[in-house]
């Protein structure tokens, strides 16, 4: 706790340094001797680090040099070189990093590492103000995969910006404004967004409220190519430009295939969608390509078979849709597990279903002594392994407060939270509900401007509630919204 925190520390750096301590350690320990006082520095900084920093993945300290080789040269050209302050804009560093490969190395090399190693126990600090997770092997291996694959993201929630404040039929932007800054001040930076959302607005609600008001580095920001806004080739290019303006960025840290299903897939492929995505990527308009995926597990796993490119998968998971024979959360996810690919989940509250709960899941989870409905749903979500984000749509202050009440220091589910979800889950289970998540996307391509999910979430107000339960949102419906 004596050490200086260096803000400009990039992740990347931060989630190597600890595995390279243990590397070295392997690699020079028995040398440097039990009894001396560089062995004794090297032995129990390795063991603080077992016990306390969550970015050392149990992983690593298994591997043999081979692999560990392997992981250096596929991380090394990720480091960026122009990190003010940070790790890897370190010469001295860089050269260290070479040598951490080599066991042959001279006594005045080893103390030289010493040195600065000694130099970046700064680091540690940041590592444990920082991450704030709970030092079990699946949180470690997930904060380094998040680290190392995606440099920059800070923390595990992410803001979906598909359901954001409305005054009429306009974005609350100032009271957007006041939810950026949250989030922001609190350590988060992931922001979600797509063309069709909002009609539009949110990408340019986004630049009033985020882009035009903070550095392009402290935030990260996903967009998507949504199929509706495209026939053929030519009109991905165009699209992407007017993406970009509307968020008023020059590039996109992810940019997704939206709301890929087999038969969207077979449009993107002949449309080259994949194959300019990487056109993009190399030219640094998008930093990562992913998808968002709404199919079958088989689908999903064909999909990421054939197209490497893929870097991370969107997944709608929550713990309804976890083990819903139409959904299939949980095998769309050892899907992603299978092929390496970290998991964003979308839809964690299913649109808000799972704040809104029948009378006797709502006493299940009193009983636990604390904590919204929503905290549970998302907190399910972030404790799957194999998931680097959560996204939540949030839609007021109050919302945005209480999620990052409880994602700011999360902690994954303990076995009575998860023993209370699956009688929460068998209360859903005796209802006859529909599984809508008032995405909206129906209602873009309905010739009545019926407000369906409204007319949805009034039926299932009424077989959760009763009565006169959802009658509004009936008469909404009814008038096309």
């Amino acid at each position: 706790g004596a050490f200086g925190i260096d803000a400009g520390v990039d992740q990347v750096g931060i989630a190597l340094l600890p595995a390279l301590l243990v590397k070295f350690h392997k690699l020079h320990g028995r040398r440097l001797g039990g009894a001396g006082q560089n062995g004794r520095f090297v032995q129990n900084l390795i063991e603080f680090l077992g016990r306390q920093v969550v970015a050392v993945p149990v992983l690593l300290l298994a591997v043999d040099d081979g692999e560990w080789h392997n992981l250096y040269v596929q991380l090394l050209p990720q480091l960026p070189g122009d990190v003010g302050g940070g790790i890897c804009a370190d010469p001295d560093l860089l050269h260290v990093l070479s040598f951490l490969i080599h066991p042959a190395l001279t006594e005045k090399a080893v103390g030289y590492i010493m040195m600065l190693i000694s130099k970046y126990l700064k680091i540690l600090k940041y590592l444990i103000e920082y991450t704030h997770f709970t030092a079990t092997c699946q949180d470690r291996r997930r904060f380094f995969i998040m680290s190392a694959s995606f440099p920059g993201i800070r923390k595990n929630f992410g803001f979906g910006c598909m359901r954001l404040p409305m005054a009429g039929d306009k974005v609350d932007t100032e009271q957007f404004r006041r939810m950026v800054d949250m989030f922001l001040d609190r350590g988060f930076n992931y922001f979600d967004t797509a063309h069709p959302y909002l009609g539009g607005q949110s990408e340019t609600a986004l630049r009033e409220c985020l882009t035009s008001r903070y550095p392009r580095d402290s935030f990260i920001l996903t967009n998507k190519l949504s199929v509706n806004f495209f026939e053929k080739e030519e009109d991905i290019l165009p699209l992407f430009q007017t993406q970009l303006a509307a968020c008023g960025v020059d590039y996109f840290d992810f940019y997704l295939m939206h709301a890929m299903s087999g038969k969207r897939y077979q449009k993107f492929t002949d449309c080259r969608a994949f194959a300019i995505a990487r056109e993009l990527k190399a030219q640094g308009k998008i930093r990562h390509i992913g998808m968002s995926f709404h199919d079958k597990p088989e689908v999903l796993d064909r999909i990421l078979t054939e197209q490497p490119c893929i870097e991370a998968v969107q997944l709608q998971f929550n713990y309804l849709d976890a083990y819903d024979p139409v959904v299939q959360g949980m095998d769309c996810l050892q899907v992603c597990r299978k092929h390496n690919k970290p998991v964003i989940v979308m839809e964690p509250v299913k649109g808000g279903s799972l704040m809104n709960l029948p009378e006797e899941a709502k006493a299940i989870l009193d009983s636990l002594g604390g904590g919204s409905y929503a905290s549970y749903a998302i907190r399910y979500a972030a404790s799957a392994d194999g998931v680097m984000m959560v996204l939540s749509g949030m839609s007021s202050t109050e919302q945005m407060a209480d999620n990052l009440s409880f994602m700011a220091d999360f902690r994954p589910l303990d076995q009575a939270e998860y023993a209370a979800l699956d009688r929460v889950r068998g209360v859903f289970g005796r209802m006859d509900l529909i599984p809508c998540t008032a995405c909206r996307y129906c209602t873009d391509g309905c010739p009545m401007h019926i407000n369906i999910p409204s007319l949805f979430s009034s039926l299932n107000a009424r077989t959760m509630f009763g009565g006169d339960s959802g009658s509004s949102s009936f008469a909404m419906g009814i008038k096309g919204g």
